[in-house]
């Protein structure tokens, strides 16, 4: 009888490891899906420029709208990001109007925000950034799906 009470607290702390081992994954899954989307958003865009020689121009969004070329070439469908609540929306900084010396349709900045910290230190976010200048990862303490940027924003980082 004790043999079996102590396969069962064996079986006990495996499963237990394995439930927090997984549970550790699913965040860090949806990054990389997050990274992989803001690196399809600048393959779209470089597609679009080359036919149309210039990025797709629309106004602020909660996705990353899809990219069509004005030939109709549909580059890239629209993209949500996988948690899509409140808190994690992918933000498409407008770039309809002219941003300094960037005219309109120049620039382009979409954004995904993290759920694992990265190289951010504490009170801050990690947001991995897509611009016509390529990605980059970002630790910044301001919420920018809940307040996003503006485009003078991104052509600054």
């Amino acid at each position: 009888m004790l043999e079996l009470l102590v396969v069962v607290a064996i079986i006990g702390i495996l499963a237990s490891l394995i439930v927090v081992a997984i549970g550790d994954s699913r965040p860090r899954a949806r990054d990389s899906r997050r990274a992989s989307d803001m690196r399809q958003v600048i393959s779209a865009q470089e597609w679009i420029i080359n036919e149309d020689n210039r990025y797709i121009m629309l106004p602020q969004q909660e996705t990353i709208p899809a990219a069509i070329s004005a030939s109709g070439n549909r580059r890239l469908a629209e993209l949500i990001d996988p948690l899509n609540n409140a808190r994690h929306k992918y933000i498409w900084v407008g770039n309809a109007a002219d941003c300094g010396a960037a005219g309109a349709g120049k620039y382009y900045c979409a954004i995904a925000k993290m759920e694992q910290p990265g190289v951010c230190g504490a009170g801050q976010t990690r947001y991995v950034i897509a611009t016509n200048r390529g990605t980059k990862e970002v630790c910044d303490a301001a919420d920018l799906v809940a307040n996003p940027p503006n485009c003078a924003w991104c052509l600054a980082i």
